[in-house]
Parts: C-alpha cells; structure tokens; sequence
C-alpha cells in the first residue's frame, strides 16, 4: 500500500470534499484532518488549566516549521494543549518508533518512500486534532522513551524528538469521561445514538488489531450511515444528487490522531452543541489500503438536550414462516424480531459493506462474513433471548425473541 497514492493537500474553506475526508493516508502520522472554516457555535477553543485538572501540562506550538515543544519530560498522564494559529487545522500525533527508525524514516514514509508498514506496528498515541486559528485539548499517557512528534504532512519540518523519562511522581488518576468509545474493526463501539451537548471528556480506547482515529464533523442536516459513505464514495468532481449529502453540508468539529491497539486517549471538548454527527476513521486498511470508513466506520449521532435512545419496538410474527431482516444504512431491520420455536430467520444483507451476525458468547448464532447482497439463515429450535451484533460493526444490534 502507497501511503501518498492516497494523500492531497487539504483545501480549506467551511466546506468538505469527498477527496478531503478520504485522501487521508497520512493519518498514521497526525495529517491535518478537515478544512479551516468552522463555526464559533460548535467549536468553543477556550482551554481547561492542566493544573486545576490534576494533570501535567504539555503545551505544543504550532509554527511555521514544526511543532514548539520541551525537549525532555518525566513519563505520566499529560493535558496535551495544541495552539493552531495556522491557516489550517492540524493534529499531533505521538509516536514511539522501532530503534532502527528515525525522524527522516518518518518523512520519508510519509513521501512514500519507505514501505509504511513500520507504522502499523509503531506505538501511537493521537493527540488532538486544532481547528485552524485556534487550540484543541486531549490527554495521553506518554511511557519512558523516545517519542517522535508529529503533524503529519501537511506541516513543514520533520518530526521532532521528545524524550520522555522515569517520572517524578505517580501517575494522576483517569479522568472522568462523559462518553466512553472502543474502537475496533470496523466501528466505534459504545457511541451512543444520542449524547448531551455542553462540555465533556471522551475515552477513546482501541481494542482493534490495527490503528485507528477519529474525524469528529457536524452535518447540516439528519443522515444515514450510508448518506455519509455515497458522498465518499462519489469522485472529487462529481455533484450529489438533489437532497443528497454534500460538501458545504459537513464542517469539521474535533478529533484525535491515530491510535495503536490497545492504546487509550482522552478528547476535551469544552462545547458541543446539538445537531447531528458523524464519527469517521480514516486510516487506510493494512491489508486492503481502504480507508476505514469505507469499510463501514462511520457512525452517525445527535448531540440533543433529550439525550436518550427511543426504543425500539418489537414486531410479531406467526409462527411457521421464513422471517426476513435486513441489513440496511448499518442496521438490522426489524431490530427485534419475536418468532415461534421452529421458525427460520433470514439476514439480507443490502449494504456495500460487510457485515456479520454475530450471537453472545456460547450462542450458535454465527453467520461469519455476509458479503454485500448475501443472506444468512438460521433455525431457532429452542426458547429465549437471542442478542447478537455485527462484529465489524459493534453499534449494530438486534434481538431475537424465540416464544
């Protein structure tokens, strides 16, 4: 995989383009994420005082050629304050390379001439990603050792060293976290449909296989899962449809640079306000070299003062048929089936994407892999409750309830 095959220059401007969102192969390394223009309603740069939040202030400068940053800390838990005052947004990414890799390894990666693969298997912690003019907030914990910091591409300068020592004193506690997100292939588990507006801290945690990050932006108006991924999918040049998704419809919010499994970061968000969300990864795939979102990473949400998921109603069916559910806009529809004992159920899945149903620990319930326009049936011989998710896609869900 060509890391720079993937890779344009972000333009900036309240809009986003298809090629933005997807070209961003350089989020192994902290590239800048979305476009400059924002609005001041959603995105609010006043900082949190790293003292007065019990953490250890890290505070890194963006200038012209690189990033203004200490040469040398003790390791522990970190407030990681980015001030952007460049005409483009931009993340910070902290990554803890092999021995035999350098800084100009990392440069020349990202030129693409380096075999990317050592990145994949580099530790990363990703730091906040800064509106253009303005300051964004996260927290890491940076481990003893050398740690190459970088803005990715998109700023001048190679990436600089910072070395991180034995701490001084233990290590603060975790913050506490209005959301808690696990990201994994390929979704974002635990994101809740509907989330509070006001300030917040979110958890981010990858119990994936490979890295991952996450592109916060606001959506003019309510969309689907699979709204988000035809405007990706359509060239740089082509115009959606009337009353499809499109450009000057997303703007950037937040987010938080790549993220090696096993890893966990904090994002402050000092406002969010309602409206609706998408959640995006964008790290190419190490096998395929497709972005993440692509492959169904994308998550869509409603910042609302309600913030609460309605339930979903159950549907009857009698017994001694063939019951259907789709797999539709990364869902399973009905949600909740209820059947007799005996009957069979039939998945169809109806996305580009694949997916899986996937049953409880113990459950027979396991289709494997339903590639697009595929379907998966199985036989319910016996009483209850039958949860079960798609695994690729943990905020998928459904229940069968077998009477």
């Amino acid at each position: 995989m060509d890391f720079v095959s993937n890779t344009f220059q972000l333009r900036t401007g309240h809009g986003i383009s298809r090629r933005q969102l997807l070209q961003r192969a350089m989020v192994l390394t902290g590239a800048a994420m979305l476009p400059a223009g924002h609005r001041a309603d959603i995105w609010n740069p006043t900082t949190v005082q790293a003292a007065s939040a019990g953490y250890a202030d890290l505070h890194i400068q963006v200038a012209d050629d690189g990033f203004t940053l200490p040469q040398s800390i003790p390791a522990g838990r970190y407030m990681v304050t980015l001030d952007n005052p460049r005409a483009e947004g931009i993340t910070v990414t902290f990554i803890q390379p092999p021995p035999d890799k350098t800084a100009a390894d990392l440069q020349q990666t990202l030129r693409g001439e380096q075999d990317p693969a050592w990145l994949y298997d580099a530790v990363s912690l990703g730091g906040p990603y800064a509106l253009a003019e303005s300051s964004a907030q996260g927290i890491v914990d940076l481990a003893p050792g050398a740690w190459l910091v970088s803005g990715g591409q998109s700023l001048p300068g190679p990436a600089q060293w910072l070395t991180v020592t034995e701490p001084e004193t233990p290590a603060a506690a975790a913050p506490q976290t209005n959301v808690t997100l696990t990201m994994q292939e390929y979704g974002f588990a635990d994101l809740a449909s509907d989330i509070a507006p006001g300030p917040q801290i979110w958890k981010f945690t990858n119990r994936g296989q490979q890295p991952h990050l996450m592109d916060l932006v606001r959506i003019a108006h309510p969309v689907t899962v699979s709204d988000v991924i035809d405007f990706l999918a359509l060239p740089d040049d082509a115009a959606p449809s009337p009353g499809r998704l499109s450009g000057v419809d997303v703007e950037g919010v937040a987010g938080i640079g790549t993220t090696s499994p096993g890893q966990t970061v904090w994002l402050v968000l000092p406002d969010l306000s309602p409206g609706t969300y998408a959640a995006m990864c964008f790290v190419p795939d190490r096998e395929l070299g497709t972005p993440h979102a692509m492959m169904g990473m994308v998550q869509v949400f409603t910042v609302t003062d309600a913030a609460a998921t309605a339930p979903v109603a159950g549907i009857v069916i009698d017994a001694g048929q063939t019951l259907s559910v789709d797999i539709h806009d990364f869902a399973f529809t009905p949600a909740v089936i209820e059947v007799a004992v005996g009957d069979t159920v039939t998945w169809t899945n109806r996305d580009a994407a694949p997916h899986t149903v996937t049953g409880e620990t113990g459950s027979d319930l396991a289709s494997g892999t339903v590639a697009a326009s595929a379907t998966f049936s199985h036989t319910f011989t016996s009483g209850g409750s039958f949860a079960y998710k798609c695994d690729f896609h943990p905020s998928m869900t459904g229940s069968v309830v077998v009477q």
